[in-house]
């Protein structure tokens, strides 16, 4: 759904590049002291970044070559899924922070409501979620930060201006920043609006987008059924060609109706995303199409996530990260500090985000 703006940088096997790697980005963040993993078998190839807290990051992003995270609070008595997004009800507060020297630095006053995506997009950061307030001024599940105050961006819905609308997903693109949205999580009024000078030009499109990518020059969605009926044959794949979208994935999961599409990103030139049926089946894998057909990338694993950062291919479930190798899987460090809510890949390390088990937050890095 995401695509990290920020180079990336290959990987070396050297101990010391490595040693002296981490060490400069523990110079921007990692805590002298990190508090020890509450999980004892947890590696320590993750280390901390700034200190835990008692608000759970739900989202990373770079921003003029910072690393950004957005912070939740979570309200008393309150659960929160460890899944991606960081699901919860609305009445909780979103801290976007840059970390500076260590310290988790907040841009602006606080954001009422989730966050589901960030991006870097023409100097400013973009942010969507179910955000509906920001120190008094309405919100339509988008802002930007133009570097000295949070800016309302949400497209008003077409048929009805008052319309509450929740942004799923950001895509940057040459030509604009397209923003994928739903009003009405059961009547499924799901749209997808591009910005291009300025100007919104939204097209309905029945799938409640989980995945927003452009392959070969065209926009390319996936998720689950639009409507009330989870289970049905309506496809769950479409393509933008001009202004309609067309059927995309005919031969994935021709003959089972409850299945979905988790998430999806292209690299090499292929679309890759995760899957299956619904959840309870167990069955979720790494998918591919190359343009002729559709086939599975490796052996299974129990990913949930998957994007692509320069030629680097990352895949995530609740507690582990893996990487493609362009043979096998192979997992990244062993388990978390905890659940995972996102990942980013910052000039060659890591860094991960998400809910340790005391009932707050962390960031942590890897070195190449």
């Amino acid at each position: 759904m995401r695509r990290s703006l920020i180079p990336t940088i290959a990987a070396t096997s050297s101990v010391a590049a490595s040693t002296a790697f981490l060490s400069l980005v523990c110079s921007m963040g990692c805590s002298d002291q990190p508090t020890p993993p509450t999980d004892p078998s947890t590696s320590s190839a993750w280390q901390l970044l700034g200190t835990r807290t008692t608000e759970i990051p739900v989202a990373l992003a770079g921003y003029r070559s910072q690393i950004m995270a957005a912070f939740r609070t979570v309200p008393s008595g309150e659960e929160l899924d460890s899944g991606s997004g960081g699901e919860a009800g609305l009445d909780s507060a979103v801290s976007v922070r840059g970390l500076t020297e260590g310290i988790w630095t907040p841009l602006g006053g606080t954001l009422s409501g989730t966050v589901r995506d960030m991006v870097e997009f023409q100097g400013s950061l973009w942010v969507g979620g179910d955000l509906y307030e920001s120190a008094g001024t309405p919100l339509n599940g988008l802002v930007r930060w133009d570097g000295a105050e949070w800016r309302p961006e949400g497209p008003a819905h077409p048929s009805d201006p008052d319309l509450s609308l929740m942004v799923s997903g950001l895509l940057v693109r040459e030509d604009g920043l397209v923003v994928a949205t739903v009003s009405g999580w059961l009547d499924g009024d799901c749209r997808v609006a591009e910005i291009t000078g300025g100007d919104y030009v939204s097209n309905r499109v029945d799938v409640r987008t989980s995945m927003l990518v452009d392959w070969n020059g065209s926009v390319v969605v996936g998720g689950s059924s639009a409507g009330d009926v989870l289970c049905s044959d309506s496809p769950r794949i479409l393509r933008r060609i001009e202004d309609s979208w067309s059927p995309f994935d005919a031969g994935w999961y021709d003959t089972e109706p409850c299945y979905y599409v988790g998430s999806g990103t292209v690299w090499s030139e292929t679309l890759v995303l995760t899957g299956g049926h619904l959840p309870g089946s167990d069955v979720a894998s790494v998918h591919t199409w190359d343009g002729v057909t559709w086939g599975n990338l490796g052996s299974w694993i129990p990913a949930t996530d998957v994007r692509a950062f320069g030629d680097r291919l990352l895949a995530w479930s609740d507690r582990a990260v893996f990487e493609w190798d362009g043979a096998t899987w192979h997992d990244l460090g062993g388990p978390t500090p905890g659940s995972i809510t996102d990942v980013l890949v910052q000039d060659g390390a890591v860094v991960i985000c998400g809910r340790h088990d005391l009932g707050g937050g962390y960031v942590a890095v890897q070195s190449p």
